[in-house]
């Protein structure tokens, strides 16, 4: 799909009641540990609500959780398969990108950008789209994920910028977890092949280590478009179009309170559906993402009351498109995006005050580049050369306050400024309350924010379908409360009940059309969301 333009096949849904059946047996589609004994199951530790390690029912969120048996039990082949499965989520599919819409929102024009993708509690959208990669251009192969946390719900509060409808955490496996040389190979139809080499151990200083390679590969089959019917488009067939090779190069190591962890990954794809006005049916339409990533970490119990953590990141992303148009003349249009950037964070957890659990902490990063170029190959013509830097920071505090043994009151805000938006103001609240061991009852409240990002400011070329006047384009806004009510009564069987209201401010979306083939991307309306989950 062409970068500059919105996708067809996805539209808003401005208010939405949903009721969403999810397994309450031990079949339940979205595995969240229905095979762990209850004693475990309370036990079972998550990091993403609240940016330490709590129980699922002692966090202030309604956390869904797909482990590393489940991606085996059921099968999933992607990150998309995985989030699918989890309540709230959705995912649809153009043929070249992912698109997860959360609780009725799935606009146009949107990559994603509304949901912060972290891997081990960094993120992983990019600085120039803010895309979350969920589909085959995602880094890391499902084989090395020991599981997928998500949190619903406003998040900027912790995390800052696109933690809008939610945040998901991909937790990786370590050496140990995979030990020794392992070999996994599969086959399937349309041509798809998988082949992974890792090596895990721990050496005999404590270190533990882990490398892996995928390769995966997958011819697809041939398309029919019925628009397209005619002799001269190959009666509406794309041949070998949908094709699609990704490879895919994981490294961690810990040690000592140190985790280093690097991820690259290379995919090409086909474009079989000619979107655009593009010459259907020509091989030369595809899609290639390329990214490489770089995390440090280090943990110390500063105190018996407090623990420090510190991180360290580094990254590089870079799309490009190659899209046929017959103008005339027969020319290829290709389309680039490259972002690089770097970044840390410094997070304190204090139990010195009696029935509080405090946390603070900053995080910055330096986008050093971020370019867009748009240009015919032969003859040669440039449409669009954009340039830009900047920085992203926030600071934040949090307290968890235990105000009776089955009560606890938790409380949070942020502040975050990122380069072209002013700085904003999120808090959070929420009420945790134990009916018994196996019964939580919560009401949460937040807010978060979503500033446009590179390519909603800058993408502006003198082409049909591209997206034109996005000069005074504000921040999005949210603000959502959410009453829970969990029951793990045992181990085969979990129940959640959920009902939530959003109102959503100065959405981000494509407008009214300029003309016949341009657009305007604009803060268009407000939006009301009311649901319930079962």
């Amino acid at each position: 799909m062409k970068r500059g333009s919105p996708p067809r096949q996805r539209t808003l849904r401005p208010l939405v009641v949903s009721c969403l059946l999810a397994g309450i047996t031990s079949a339940y589609a979205q595995a969240d540990m229905v095979d762990l004994p209850l004693e475990q199951l309370m036990q079972m530790q998550v990091t993403t609500a609240s940016r330490y390690a709590q129980t699922a029912l002692e966090a202030p969120a309604a956390v869904s959780v797909v482990t590393a048996e489940d991606i085996r039990l059921f099968g999933y082949r992607s990150l998309a398969e995985v989030l699918a499965s989890m309540r709230g989520l959705y995912v649809s599919y153009d043929r070249a990108y992912h698109y997860l819409g959360t609780r009725g929102f799935a606009t146009p024009g949107d990559y994603n950008t509304r949901v912060l993708l972290l891997v081990n509690g960094v993120r992983l959208n990019d600085n120039v789209y803010d895309q979350a990669s969920i589909g085959t251009d995602f880094p890391i192969d499902l084989d090395l994920i020991e599981r997928v946390e998500f949190v619903s719900g406003p998040g900027s509060a912790v995390y800052g910028a696109n933690a809008f409808f939610g945040v998901v955490n991909v937790i990786t496996r370590d050496g140990h977890q995979l030990p020794g040389p392992q070999v996994a190979v599969e086959a399937g139809s349309q041509g798809s092949a998988k082949a992974r080499l890792s090596v895990g151990t721990v050496d005999a200083y404590g270190g533990d280590w882990l490398v892996a390679a995928t390769r995966a590969t997958r011819r697809g089959a041939d398309l029919y478009f019925p628009s397209y019917d005619a002799p001269n488009s190959n009666h509406g067939v794309a041949q070998g179009l949908d094709f699609d090779r990704s490879t895919q190069l994981f490294a961690r190591m810990r040690r000592d309170g140190l985790a280093l962890t690097l991820a690259h990954a290379e995919r090409h794809k086909g474009v079989p559906t000619a979107a655009y006005s593009q010459v259907f049916n020509d091989p030369r339409s595809r899609v290639t993402d390329q990214s490489t990533r770089l995390a440090a970490e280090y943990t110390a119990q500063v105190s018996p009351t407090l623990a420090f953590t510190g991180r360290a990141h580094a990254a590089r992303y870079q799309y490009v498109g190659d899209y046929v148009y017959d103008y005339p003349p027969l020319t290829i249009n290709r389309d680039v995006g490259t972002g690089q950037w770097w970044g840390g964070e410094l997070q304190w957890v204090s139990t010195a005050l009696a029935r509080h659990k405090l946390v603070w902490g900053l995080d910055y990063r330096r986008d050093t580049r971020i370019t867009q170029t748009n240009a015919d190959l032969d003859p040669p013509a440039e449409y669009l050369n954009a340039r830009r830097k900047g920085d992203v920071a926030g600071v934040y505090v949090q307290d968890e306050f235990a105000l009776q043994p089955n009560l606890t009151l938790h409380t949070g805000l942020r502040w975050g400024k990122q380069t072209g938006s002013s700085g904003t103001l999120n808090p959070r609240l929420g009420l945790v309350y134990w009916w018994n061991p196996a019964t939580a009852i919560k009401l949460l409240h937040g807010t978060a924010y979503r500033p446009p990002n590179a390519y909603e400011r800058d993408y502006r070329v003198d082409m049909p379908g591209s997206i034109v006047d996005s000069q005074h384009v504000r921040s999005e806004r949210v603000r959502t409360t959410e009453l829970a009510l969990e029951h793990a009564p045992s181990g085969g069987t979990r129940y959640l009940l959920t009902a939530f209201s959003s109102e959503v401010k100065d959405l981000l979306s494509i407008g009214a059309a300029a003309s016949i083939d341009r657009f305007l991307l604009d803060n268009t309306h407000s939006v009301k969301v009311h649901g319930v989950e079962a």
